[in-house]
């Protein structure tokens, strides 16, 4: 471990790439002899758990350049079931047909190609093609022989959980060198910190096992023959595999714990609950016992360990996780002992020493601190490992120990994740910071057309000046560059010669990416003047209660009374609006009050993205859809006066939702076929599943209930449409909530009556029931991924035709009115044609190497093959995954093109050949990107200034 006295700028190295496997694929290939294809795409950060994996023995691979990997963790992805034959056997069915299509279109092309080298290149394709058919005729014989044997029949995924969390699977490695095949057994282990809601989890080599086991649980000895709350202990062992950005040394003797605080109240709520009739979640207006944990998650840290421009650090260690905040400790202590130990002073307490040096704090446990030395506080929500003392005796037993490992592992160095972030949406005209809404955010508003057409005005005028002016554009392409789009290459031969806008090429993209920004702002994603804050509860009090000096009863005493709050980032004594993620129903949203607050002024070193709340009395935390203060956030908005009033009325007409769900710590023993954790694991699998369903079922309760209300609804369907908005709010909280609590439902079960029971808005043209209109851009996967092809063959000109096909009518909901406010912008000024020939150095033609042209032209289509495979829906792969293979494929080209040296005539004849629209090139925007990317001076010069 790195020896550091303070927070340091680590040299995070490169995190380690590990092999990720889907769980199907692994068992198809033990289990039917398949070949499986295995590349370094899952990743382990680097975090006090790579640390320890080192320090242990894992093997890293770490080249001078490129990643750095590992053999010795693999990260395995239940995402999917295995086929069995009947459905294996179409596939590769469909498959055939298609590849014999592809060989006679081939065929074709040869016939009627005349450039030689061409030709040879068609034909070695072909000869690939031919190859390829044959295996997949092989293998579709295989299985029809084998189909009935019980290794071809289907297995479901948590079928599968169960098979390889019990026994492992084994990877046979061959060595070039020695030709000898290692074996290498791996174990279940424990999910990472990133993966703990998608039922992903890390299997390790056996070798390790044992070792990172036991330090992953602290030494504890968790005994087989008794039960023990599994899910929170996979969730909090956990919690040391998350990436970091810095490492901080906090000496024991500087911590004290003190006891988290409860403010218990009651509240007029609207109750979530099983109804004992229906069986299912049913929603109860009712005044019920509101209970805020103040401090859950914070804690104070002395503003020494902080770099400049930070003042909360999320810290994690062994079972240890807090947002730590920038505090002056020693300054707040010094003054109060000053007016404690003042006879003439109100405080006086004649029991502390007058030498402050002299003078202990009492920490939970009764332990003495010196208050000199105090510089680190924190309250038992922050330490996990409290709830398993009992495998060493009491609490103060587990703390004890708990710090006496952590000093003799690191010397209690801790691993900080993150710190407050500002805006990376910039500032508007006025320097006001900006920031971005969502559609939950503004579906949750009774917000009118007008309302809606002022907030998106700039939107508006934004894409508006998209359209007209060329400089504008290219400053927007310039800031989305990236190395997956041709952004950068774009606006280079712009600025060497601006007549391509009249091109076709440039025209097309403009066109998608000027649409890619209207769906981006019918998303919902309209800037506000804003940005998100962490959450920081009641500090003033947190420091009161470190010293015993703090009645949580004394509500007069509050330095924030009610939903009063304090932030640097607006102006005080005026209110804002904040939206805290999960975001689902009119009740979520909050109105705070920003007060100027000497006293936090004068005892913590908070930025603009810090906000101070108060949830003494105040039901801020169920408001905030189980808000807590370990990092949470909210965005704080400064909207005008009418939506400002309108939010404000929110807040008096909607209940704040109140999760009553049984949810009790199920208990498991510890087996040694892991079937518990595999059961913990098959329940959490949910989780991710269900997140989206649940807010967007809720998005359509709630544009139904704001479409029936201004179209004069029955009281008693705006009564059950919001009961169903409150039951999805409290069951967006379980599905997260998921990873480190078991609740007695089926989440699966319930979200599904409550998408039976909506029943969507009726089209009066057709008698069909339809989703809103912005569904088209921000619905499910089946809306907005799966395009309809009827609709796709219908004119947009023809309006009757295309409604009869569309699945989608319009609701008087507010993202209705922002998706229609951005359907009716003005076409673009029509800009002049320009034939990109025009654009070229004139060369003599004869001068160009035609075999380089063609192998260049080859290569860039032959990996855009291989990116729309990995684009396709049937890919399996997450977006970072893509995004992988799609920059190694990229790479690739660009490894075997810049090894050409390609001269001006060459140059300008393979983009001249492969913009030419009667030559059929199907990837012209890709060529030109490898091409600036790998030859970039001969590529300009190919263009005329």
């Amino acid at each position: 471990m790195t020896n550091l006295t303070n927070v340091a700028k680590m040299e995070k190295g490169n995190a380690v790439y590990i092999k990720s496997i889907e769980a199907a694929d692994l068992f198809s290939h033990m289990n039917r002899e398949q070949e499986i294809t295995t590349e370094y795409l899952g990743m382990l950060p680097y975090s006090l758990e790579s640390i320890r994996l080192e320090q242990e023995g894992m093997k890293v691979k770490k080249p001078k350049e490129g990643k750095w990997t590992s053999d010795d963790v693999i990260n395995v992805k239940f995402n999917k079931k295995v086929r069995g034959a009947v459905e294996l056997l179409s596939n590769i069915n469909e498959n055939i047909d298609n590849m014999k299509n592809s060989i006679l279109d081939v065929k074709d092309k040869i016939k009627v190609e005349k450039v030689k080298k061409q030709k040879e290149v068609l034909q070695e394709k072909l000869k690939k093609m031919n190859e390829k058919l044959s295996e997949m005729e092989s293998r579709r014989t295989h299985i029809a022989t084998n189909k009935d044997n019980a290794e071809w029949q289907e297995v479901k995924n948590d079928d599968l959980r169960f098979k390889l969390y019990e026994e492992g699977f084994t990877i046979y490695k061959y060595n070039k060198k020695t030709k000898k095949t290692k074996e290498i057994h791996f174990e279940v282990y424990k999910r990472s910190a990133s993966k703990s809601r998608t039922g992903q989890c890390i299997f390790i080599n056996k070798k390790l096992k044992a070792k990172m086991q036991k330090w992953s649980r602290m030494g504890l000895k968790f005994e087989s023959t008794k039960e023990h709350d599994l899910a929170s202990l996979l969730a909090y062992e956990s919690l040391v595999t998350s990436s970091l950005e810095g490492l901080v040394k906090i000496n024991p003797k500087n911590m004290l714990i003190v006891d988290d605080v409860e403010s218990v109240f009651s509240e007029k709520c609207a109750v979530v609950r099983e109804n004992k009739t229906t069986k299912l979640l049913d929603s109860f207006e009712q005044t019920v016992k509101v209970e805020n944990s103040l401090f859950d998650g914070e804690s104070l840290l002395d503003v020494e360990f902080f770099p400049e421009g930070k003042s909360m650090l999320l810290l994690r260690q062994h079972m240890f996780k807090s947002a730590a905040f920038a505090t002056n400790l020693q300054k707040f202590f010094t003054h109060q002992h000053k007016a404690m130990t003042n006879p003439k002073n109100e405080n006086y307490d004649s029991s502390i020493p007058v030498n402050y040096d002299e003078w202990e704090l009492e920490d939970m446990f009764g332990n003495k601190v010196l208050a000199s030395q105090t510089k680190f506080i924190f309250t038992p929500s922050s330490l996990k490992s409290l709830k398993f003392s009992y495998t060493v005796g009491t609490k103060a037993d587990m703390y004890a120990y708990w710090k006496e490992l952590i000093n003799e592992e690191t010397e209690a160095t801790f691993g900080i994740c993150k710190g407050e972030k500002g805006s990376k949406f910039g500032y508007g005209e006025d320097g006001e910071v900006l920031h971005q809404t969502s559609y939950q955010h503004l579906n949750s508003m009774d917000l009118s057309k007008a309302d809606v057409v002022k907030l998106a005005q700039g939107e508006v005028d934004y894409i508006i000046n998209l359209k007209e002016n060329n400089d504008a554009f290219i400053n927007h392409i310039n800031v989305k560059a990236n190395n997956l789009n041709s952004n950068e290459m774009l606006s280079a031969i712009y600025n060497v010669n601006n007549d391509i806008v009249g091109t076709d090429i440039f025209k097309k993209f403009r066109r998608e990416e000027i649409n890619k920004q209207k769906t981006h702002v019918q998303k919902g994603k309209v800037r506000v003047n804003g940005d998100y804050l962490v959450l920081l509860g009641n500090p003033m009090e947190y420091l009161f209660h470190s010293i015993g000096k703090f009645d949580v009863n004394k509500v007069e005493e509050l330095t924030l009374q009610d939903n009063q709050i304090y932030t640097k980032l607006f102006p005080v004594d005026k209110e804002y609006v904040g939206f805290r993620n999960p975001h689902t129903a009119p009740s979520n949203v909050f109105v705070g009050l920003n007060k100027e607050v000497e006293e936090i002024d004068t005892y913590f070193e908070l930025t603009k993205n810090i906000i101070c709340v108060n949830s003494v009395k105040h039901n801020i935390l169920n408001k905030l859809s189980g808000a807590d203060f370990d990092s949470d956030t909210l965005i704080f908005v400064d909207f005008d006066e009418h939506i400002l009033k309108m939010a404000k009325q929110l807040n008096e007409d909607f209940l704040v939702c109140v999760n009553d769900i049984d949810c009790e710590p199920k208990p498991y023993f510890l087996d040694k076929k892991n079937e518990s954790m595999a059961k913990v694991d098959n329940t959490l699998s949910v989780s991710q599943k269900v997140i989206g369903k649940t807010v967007n079922t809720a998005q359509l309760y709630m544009s139904k209930y704001w479409d029936r209300k201004r179209n004069n609804g029955h009281q008693k369907e705006l009564v059950e449409l919001l009961k169903g908005v409150n039951i999805l709010t409290v069951c967006s909280g379980i599905a997260i909530d998921m990873s480190k609590k078991l609740y007695k439902l089926n989440l699966e079960a319930e979200i599904k009556a409550m998408e039976n029971k909506l029943q969507l808005k009726l089209d009066t043209k057709d008698s069909k029931r339809k989703k809103p209109l912005f569904w088209k851009v921000n619905g499910s996967k089946d809306t907005s991924k799966k395009k309809d092809k009827k609709k796709e063959d219908v004119k947009k000109t023809d309006d009757k035709k295309e409604e009869k096909f569309s699945k989608f009518v319009k609701y008087d909901t507010p993202m209705d009115y922002l998706y229609l406010v951005l359907e009716k912008l003005p076409q673009a000024t029509k800009v002049d044609g320009v034939s990109f020939a025009t654009l070229l150095t004139k060369i003599k033609a004869s001068n160009a190497d035609r075999h380089q042209k063609a192998a260049i032209l080859d290569e860039v289509n032959n990996m855009s093959d291989f990116i729309k495979s990995v684009n396709s829906e049937d890919s399996g792969l997450n977006e970072r995954e893509k995004d992988e293979r799609q920059m190694g494929a990229i790479n690739n080209s660009k490894y075997s093109i810049q090894k050409k040296k390609v001269t001006l005539e060459t140059m300008v004849s393979t983009i001249d050949y492969a913009l030419d629209p009667k030559n059929g090139y199907a990837n012209p925007l890709r060529l030109l990107k490898v091409l600036y990317e790998t030859h970039p001076e001969t590529f300009l010069e190919a263009f005329k200034k």
